[in-house]
């Protein structure tokens, strides 16, 4: 099996107002990643709809700004079905911790997922397991 380098992006998928979702919404923001968030939400209350991004560490930013960072770093011209994969495969994801907190009387507060370029350039989750690209965070929910 060939060599695998550490992708500099990560995926991460909101459940909840909470970490930088939260700053920048208290700060007003009404609009983060390319995605709208409505008013009248409150820390840590469960979204209506996922809030995707994607994140190098330093700043985080939308699909559109995602499939260009990769245009851009990697001139590779499938880009876009890069992105579109990852957000795709963000979302199995994240609808599949959904389940499974609910089973276990959780929220889903936030899914980050770790990504590794593999020896033919294709971008490709980190690692053998699910526990090896991803962190998972959740709360006990609310009775």
């Amino acid at each position: 099996m060939g060599e695998q380098q550490e992708f500099p992006l990560k995926v991460v998928v909101y459940g909840c107002l909470v970490d930088e979702l939260q700053e920048a919404y208290e700060s007003g923001e009404r609009k983060f990643c390319e995605m709208d968030l409505p008013d009248g939400l409150r820390a840590g209350e469960p979204l209506l709809h996922r809030v995707i991004t994607t994140t190098d560490g330093e700043q985080s930013f939308g699909f559109a700004a995602t499939a260009h960072y990769l245009q851009e770093n990697y001139g590779n011209e499938k880009s876009q079905a890069i992105a579109e994969d990852m957000y795709d495969y963000a979302n199995l994801l994240h609808a599949s911790c959904e389940g499974i907190a609910e089973d276990h009387k959780s929220v889903l507060e936030r899914l980050e997922i770790r990504w590794e370029v593999n020896e033919k350039g294709g971008v490709v989750m980190a690692g053998r397991t699910f526990e090896d690209c991803t962190t998972v965070r959740t709360r006990p929910a609310q009775s």
